[in-house]
């Protein structure tokens, strides 16, 4: 890989920092890929190679390892040896039975006894019924694993089954009362095509079987778009991987598929080949196989781009038409245009095979220059003809630049007099540094040519920067082009332009040109040399101040001002003596409460003695203190503050409260 970084000063220049690298689309499995699918399996097979003794985890690794190649005999072994032991056992459940009669058949065990437990088992669990799609699937599966035929009313409850879950466009529920998925659909898909291997349809479900069948394209057609996974679909990968699986063994013969759609379905594979389990490995490689090696299935095809960077001197792209796993497509071309832009007239190019899937194109041409296009592809099929891929990719045709001659001048702001002046050649920079005063500024001209480019060409990032040699702070400013002569740019700055970016910063300044592009093979950055910057003096007659007003990166550290919360405004309230007239008026009553009580006067006859009358004591004393505390609260206290001594208050006065009408409810009894 390629890569010219230009990091300086602090800050990175995003496009003076492209990098290229040749590398194949992240849609195609490698061997390195398959290799690492393989160190997955190994690693969870552990030492023993019956990974953990689980019939599952099992039926995934042996059929990976299946699919990478022949197994080895002690693994066959190993797997076998779980799968009998699993079918040995009494309590066996449905989902173990269908992944140990997996193993059966794909490692080739042939033990007759499990066989017939495992027969056994789905037997009953179809002949019991079932509510869900996969249940039925794993029964019928087994007894199609086994080569076993099915019981006509076993079968007869999983095909009723398909009719009860089907849903619109084509797909089907996981239950009755679930959502469409693309993993029941799928299960759907292999409970249709197993059922004709264990028995026979009857005419009664034949019409939902076929419609189920014949909607396959009306699923595919959501291929590309959200629509193909649904919420229901809780693994993805298994959704997609089952799906292939029964559209797979759906195809009688050569299926009528559209492989840009079948081709949609191989990238969600592909793109998640590295993994981390057993499961999701079985998944992603039996799909793609299943995709690249059948004779059933069109193939679909991948197409990449070798390099997205290619120089104007030697405009050749290069593509690999590959299937999913790697290996050279069977097509009969390719096809190609380029435009400049989504928008931009397309002009046909003509790709030529090299061999082993891969084709090359030249963009040279009249209106070909610096910059990127798109570059659209398709892969064109033998016999017929027809576009079986396509794919546009970005390409950008990269040259180099030239700066000859730059020339520095330093201006008066009031006369426009020069006060001086120097052009220098690349890479030479000042000897002595330049004076900028506050009355004059600092031009800097030059012109920039790109050898071999033919088209008019502006760069993405053209400018003057200037560095503190003192704090490291930068100015940046903009080179603009003449409108006479777009290669001829030049920038003015002087310290007011340093001051409205870092403050009245003096001293010596660092000036360096730079040019930068996505289509540069390398970036231009040219020291010119230094200028001694001065500002005006303050308005007490002194020097500006020494201390430096603080940068970007400081201003986010610093204490932020206080938040002031802004209420809204009180309404205007009516005059004070209006207030408090109402509020006399509002104690009335309490003033005729007041008199009324001094005239019925204390009536301490009934007040109990003894015990009783300590507890009324307390009791008339917990409520005077709530009483004190809620006058307190209304001065002072929070409502958080008041909770904690009302709950203790309260609890007394409860208590003391109710021992004294104890008392007195036992005085009334002793009386009576």
């Amino acid at each position: 890989m390629r890569c010219t970084s230009m990091i300086r000063w602090g800050i990175t220049l995003l496009t003076l920092s492209i990098c290229y690298q040749i590398s194949t689309a992240d849609e195609v499995i490698t061997p390195q890929d398959l290799t690492a699918l393989r160190d997955v399996v190994l690693s969870r097979a552990g030492s023993s190679g019956d990974f953990g003794a689980s019939a599952k985890h099992a039926y995934f690794g042996s059929g990976t390892l299946t699919l990478l190649g022949p197994m080895e005999k002690a693994q066959k072994s190993a797997v076998c040896r779980v799968a009998s032991t699993q079918l040995a056992s009494d309590s066996v459940d449905l989902e173990t039975v269908y992944y140990a009669s997996q193993i059966l058949g794909t490692a080739g065990c042939g033990d007759a006894k499990a066989e017939a437990q495992a027969e056994k088992v789905a037997v009953g669990a179809l002949e019991k019924g079932m509510s869900d799609i996969r249940t039925a699937y794993y029964g019928v599966s087994t007894l199609a694993a086994l080569g076993r035929s099915a019981p006509a009313k076993a079968l007869d409850g999983a095909l009723q089954l398909l009719q009860k879950l089907k849903a619109s466009k084509g797909r089907l529920r996981d239950t009755p009362k679930g959502a469409a998925s693309l993993t029941a659909t799928a299960h759907g898909y292999l409970i249709a095509t197993a059922a004709q291997k264990v028995g026979t349809i009857g005419s009664q479900h034949l019409p939902a079987v076929e419609a189920l069948l014949s909607g396959i394209p009306q699923v595919l057609e959501t291929a590309a778009g959200k629509g193909f996974l649904s919420d229901a679909d809780d693994d993805a990968l298994e959704a997609i991987t089952r799906f292939v699986q029964g559209i797979e063994a759906t195809c009688s013969d050569e299926c009528s598929l559209d492989k840009s759609q079948l081709a949609e379905v191989a990238k969600l594979l592909a793109s998640a080949r590295r993994v981390g389990s057993v499961q999701d490995a079985y998944y992603v490689l039996s799909g793609l196989s299943l995709l690249t090696s059948t004779g059933k299935l069109p193939k679909p095809v991948a197409i990449s781009l070798l390099s997205a960077s290619v120089p104007t001197s030697s405009p050749q792209v290069d593509v690999m038409v590959q299937d999913f796993k790697g290996n050279p497509a069977a097509i009969h071309g390719v096809e190609g245009s380029i435009s400049k832009g989504a928008k931009g007239n397309k002009r046909a190019v003509t790709f030529v095979s090299k061999g082993k899937g891969s084709y090359q194109a030249s963009l040279s041409g009249p209106d070909i220059g610096l910059g990127t296009y798109e570059v659209n592809v398709a892969a064109i099929e033998e016999g017929s003809r027809a576009k079986v891929a396509s794919a546009t990719f970005t390409v950008a045709l990269t040259g180099r630049v030239e700066v000859p001659e730059a020339t520095l001048t330093v201006k008066r702001t009031d006369t426009n007099a020069v006060q001086k002046k120097k052009s220098l050649s690349h890479p030479a920079m000042l000897d002595k540094a330049f004076d900028v005063d506050t009355n004059s500024q600092l031009k800097v001209a030059f012109t920039a040519s790109f050898p071999g480019n033919a088209q008019p060409f502006t760069p993405q990032q053209v400018f003057i920067s200037l560095k503190s040699r003192v704090s490291g702070a930068m100015v940046l400013v903009a080179a603009k082009a003449a409108q006479s002569s777009p290669n001829d740019y030049s920038a003015t700055l002087g310290p007011s332009t340093i001051a409205k970016q870092i403050g009245p910063q003096a001293g010596l300044f660092d000036v360096t040109l730079s040019i930068g592009d996505v289509a540069l093979a390398e970036a231009l950055v040219w020291p010119l040399g230094a200028v001694s910057v001065s500002h005006a003096p303050s308005g007490e007659g002194t020097a500006a101040p020494a201390r430096l007003p603080p940068t970007a990166a400081q201003l986010q550290s610093m204490p932020k001002p206080e938040i002031q919360h802004m209420f809204r405004q009180p309404d205007k309230r009516p005059p004070a003596a209006v207030s408090l007239a109402f509020a006399a008026l509002s104690a009335t009553p309490l003033l005729f409460l007041a008199i009324r009580l001094s005239q019925l006067g204390v009536n301490l006859k009934g007040f109990p003695a003894g015990t009783a009358a300590t507890y009324a004591l307390a009791f008339h004393g917990g409520l005077a203190s709530i009483l004190v505390l809620y006058t307190v609260f209304w001065l002072r206290l929070s409502l958080i503050d008041t909770f904690l001594p009302l709950a203790g208050l309260g609890l007394f006065t409860f208590w003391t409260g109710f021992k004294a009408l104890s008392h007195h409810a036992r005085a009334d009894i002793k009386k009576e």
